[in-house]
């Protein structure tokens, strides 16, 4: 049976734009400390390794990201699997990822740092229109298995318009999303976000951990707002157990949030909402309905325009 208490730490990072050194030190410094205060996972923002900010200027090529990037697992990550293994932690990190097999395909990836030594990557499925000048789209989704339960990630924009990766990890028995992501004063207004996060918890009643850059990167201002959400006791609640929502001034500064939550309330001990998954006694089925789901995206696929548009 999974443990259910978790000790969780995110982080507002502060980023040394294409300083991949200053950078690694600051995700270990974090790492550290967190992990001595008790964290069981530690969550750092979208490209933390690196910056965020693009060089419109200059060819795919010359970018900052491309420049930079490293294979994983490779010697950034697998320094940061060595602090995993000697804290017993999971912890988590953006970075440009360079592919093995072709060194000019470059992704916008996790580096997944766990407890036994081994690392995983997971790459950025949705790519808005500022990442694809560098980065290439990954295909698979990725799912934690930990001794806490199935766990769900996601970078940015995978989390707050794509609803299939939450609900997914909830399907698949997990209680617990990640998602690591670089949100800008410039490009969004903190509550649109913020009200993606709360509604995704309250519709699939699970945990959402979101951890943010902060302050300047190279021309952008990041909003921090690191933050553990999750169903409350009370129904219609979305919790902030640690950290503060998008665009509040108290979340605007670098440093990590911990709570120590309980998986088990996203799963219905305490939050008794009707549920999406909740199998409805009167028909022994619940209101999801994956089979119908698979039709209508078929028929979609079937449709030659879609078809060319989709893959």
């Amino acid at each position: 049976m999974a443990e259910s208490i978790l000790n969780l730490a995110v982080v507002n990072l502060k980023t040394a734009w294409g300083n991949k050194p200053m950078n690694l030190m600051r995700i270990c410094g974090y790492a550290k400390e967190a992990a001595r205060a008790g964290a069981d996972m530690i969550v750092l923002p979208e490209l933390a390794l690196t910056g965020y900010d693009d060089e419109s200027d200059k060819e795919r090529h010359q970018k900052m990201q491309t420049l930079l990037a490293e294979p994983i697992p490779g010697p950034s990550s697998q320094a940061v699997s060595k602090l995993a293994q000697q804290t017993g932690t999971y912890i988590l990190f953006g970075m440009p990822e360079k592919d093995s097999l072709d060194e000019t395909i470059i992704y916008n990836s996790v580096a997944v740092c766990k407890p036994d030594g081994t690392v995983d990557a997971f790459r950025k499925l949705h790519m808005p229109a500022g990442e694809v000048s560098w980065a290439t789209r990954g295909n698979e989704p990725y799912f934690l298995e930990t001794n806490f339960g199935v766990i769900g990630l996601g970078i940015c924009y995978d989390s707050y318009k794509f609803p299939e990766m939450i609900r997914l990890t909830k399907a698949r028995g997990g209680q617990l999303f990640i998602n690591v992501t670089a949100l800008p004063f410039e490009d969004i207004l903190p509550n649109i976000n913020r009200d993606d996060l709360e509604s995704m918890v309250l519709v699939n009643s699970i945990y959402i951990a979101s951890s943010n850059l902060v302050g300047l990167d190279l021309v952008k201002h990041f909003m921090g707002g690191s933050s553990v959400i999750g169903p409350g006791c009370r129904p219609g609640d979305a919790v902030y157990y640690a950290g503060f929502a998008f665009g509040d001034p108290r979340g605007c500064n670098p440093g990590i949030f911990m709570a120590t939550i309980d998986l088990s309330a996203a799963a219905g001990e305490c939050n008794r909402e009707e549920k999406i998954f909740t199998i409805d006694p009167a028909t022994g089925k619940t209101g999801w309905r994956p089979l119908i789901y698979r039709k209508m995206y078929q028929e979609i696929l079937e449709d030659a325009a879609w078809r060319m548009k989709v893959r």
